[in-house]
């Protein structure tokens, strides 16, 4: 997990979620990343400004193809393999040489705000479409269900896609749409009640 910071638009900070409070900064390396914006708007043909200031979480990840490619290199040049693509998303993030990090295809998702200067969208859906104006990748997947009997009817399909999928999954989380009642919910520990994993059998 990445928390990512832009002040008037250029990103000044970039950290993994550490223990929820207390991340390591990765600000140079997260530079390194082609889908992570450096600016904001990316593509101001979408009308939408870059707030005052915008604190942003996403994934980090391999994307399965990318994570190939990386595993073929290192065996053509005798090196151990890379065993887990988390882990090894993980690794990279944390090199103390940027250019490492720069080496290794890595791709960020962003899929909710943190902290917002001006008006915050209202729910999960529009959270992704506003981020995906601004110039960030958001999780392509995704999907808005209306009814939680929609989302249950729908589980069998995601097991049955998920080996399609570019990158790999465990499960789904499935979040309440409306930010002010997820909110309202509040956390219990590191987990916000207004959203929960469905991890697959």
């Amino acid at each position: 997990t990445l928390v990512i910071t832009y002040e008037d638009g250029l990103l000044t900070r970039a950290a993994t979620r550490g223990n929820g409070l207390v991340g390591d900064d990765v600000t140079a390396n997260v530079r390194t990343i082609r889908s992570v914006p450096l600016r904001i708007p990316r593509n101001p043909a979408s009308g939408v400004e870059a707030p005052k200031k915008l604190v942003v979480r996403g994934e980090v990840m391999f994307l399965k193809k990318d994570f190939e490619a990386i595993k073929k290199k290192q065996k053509e040049l005798g090196l151990p393999l890379y065993v887990n693509a988390r882990n090894t998303a993980s690794g990279s993030l944390k090199q103390k040489d940027s250019r490492a990090t720069a080496s290794r295809p890595l791709t960020a998702y962003l899929y909710s705000i943190v902290e917002i200067v001006g008006n915050a969208p209202r729910s999960q859906w529009d959270t992704l479409g506003f981020l995906r104006d601004l110039g960030f990748h958001i999780p392509p997947e995704s999907q808005h269900y209306p009814a939680l009997s929609d989302i249950i009817q729908q589980i069998p399909n995601w097991i049955s896609r998920r080996n399609q999928l570019q990158y790999e999954i465990d499960g789904l989380v499935i979040k309440i749409n409306d930010l002010r009642i997820a909110g309202d919910l509040g956390i219990v520990g590191k987990d916000p009640r207004g959203a929960t994993a469905f991890k697959f059998p």
